[in-house]
């Protein structure tokens, strides 16, 4: 087993596509779709039955991605200080 293959898939799939960082909200999502999974088979084994409305459940299981993508439009948002071009900072430098 390629272990080099296995932890650059991980990486991939855990991390933000622009910024390559890790994604804590790709990560809450997998722990709590695990979560979810162990409370549906635990409530399957009590009662041989599954539960009649899982929508709460998977309300419950993306909710941290969510959270994480409505964090980051938010903050598309925010005004930037360092928007200006780098010609236009250098001559403000020139002026100072």
């Amino acid at each position: 087993m390629n272990t080099a293959k296995i932890k650059a898939v991980v990486r991939e799939v855990y991390s933000e596509p622009n910024g390559g960082g890790l994604s804590w909200g790709r990560v809450a999502a997998t722990f709590t779709v695990l979560a979810a999974i162990g409370w549906i088979t635990r409530v399957l084994l009590l009662t041989h039955a599954l539960p009649a409305d899982m929508t709460g459940i998977a309300a419950f299981a993306i909710s941290p991605y969510g959270a994480n993508k409505v964090a980051t439009a938010a903050q598309s948002f925010s005004p930037n200080p360092i928007s200006a071009p780098p010609a236009a900072l250098a001559e403000l430098e020139k002026k100072l």
